[in-house]
């Protein structure tokens, strides 16, 4: 059996490959998001609401996950999450 420390060093290794993947996903859309304002003639205000839109949008999810996460534990819904994320990002670039 895995020792306490070798535990540790797993979820703080998964855990930074998680948050790498999540911006990697955040700054594509950002890039895109130049794309869309040009191509659409979004003034800059109509192109802030865009960007803080996901931003709005983790605030408000943060309370209902937090109460998934108790029941459920952290790594699983994490991991729906990132997989969430996944899916729907694929959605939007195909």
């Amino acid at each position: 059996m895995a020792s306490h420390k070798s535990k540790q060093y797993s979820v703080l290794t998964m855990n930074t490959l998680a948050f790498a993947f999540n911006f990697a996903v955040w700054t594509m859309f950002s890039i895109i998001g130049l794309k869309i304002k040009q191509e659409l003639g979004l003034s800059d205000t109509q192109f802030g609401v865009l960007v803080a839109t996901p931003i709005l949008t983790g605030s408000i999810t943060r309370l209902p996950l937090g109460m998934l996460t108790d029941h459920f534990g952290g790594r699983k819904v994490f991991l729906l999450q990132m997989v969430r994320s996944v899916a729907n990002s694929r959605r939007f670039l195909v």
